[in-house]
């Protein structure tokens, strides 16, 4: 499917703007509202800057990405590291863009909306210039209280959890154990008192 960004639109009175995208294989148009920090909360998630193409990829793309079903955690919040989260998230970006016909020598949307049209449309240009006035930098610095907040709690509750099964397993191995020294011990007795007998 090939998807375009047709435009994007504020609304004054809505503290959400709209990006409608367009594909060339429908005919109605998709609507994405969007809060207006979404590129200041995904930066600050990442430690990118709001400039960063990365950020702006991932917003653009976000409802295009496929997550694997069997995925319980998001990778910002199961990966040691930030950035191995990044470089998952950006991989599915990326296979998005493949998906959905994105022009692969436009690798970023970012920089794809400086190209002048036909290469870049107008909605693409609108979303950049509007997703980037209006992204407040002191978002950024509680969303990454919060982040690393949450990433500590799971991390810390993953952990326990995984030394609580570890310990479990050990615990049945070690019983098994006794069980079969206990066993050993029965017959080697009932060996002894039959051949006194």
């Amino acid at each position: 499917m090939d998807i375009q960004v047709y435009k994007a639109e504020i609304y004054s009175r809505d503290p959400e703007y709209t990006v409608i995208w367009r594909s060339l294989d429908t005919i109605y148009p998709l609507a994405q509202k969007c809060p207006k920090d979404l590129l200041a909360l995904r930066a600050a998630e990442y430690n990118l800057d709001i400039e960063d193409p990365r950020a702006f990829d991932m917003v653009m793309m976000e409802m295009w990405v496929s997550t694997p079903e069997e995925e319980v955690i998001h990778p910002l919040y199961r990966c040691e590291y930030i950035e191995e989260s990044l470089e998952i998230v950006m991989s599915r970006v990326d296979e998005a863009k493949k998906t959905h016909g994105h022009p692969e020598d436009k690798w970023s949307l970012f920089h794809a909306a400086d190209l002048p049209e036909p290469e870049s449309t107008k909605g693409l240009t609108d979303s950049k210039e509007i997703f980037l006035t209006r992204a407040d930098k002191d978002v950024m610095r509680w969303q990454k209280i919060m982040r690393d907040e949450g990433r500590k709690r799971i991390l810390n509750e993953t952990k326990s959890s995984l030394a609580q099964r570890l310990k479990a397993e050990a615990f049945t191995v070690l019983q098994g154990h006794a069980m079969m020294e206990n066993e050993e011990r029965k017959r080697n007795a009932n060996l002894r008192g039959s051949s006194r007998n």
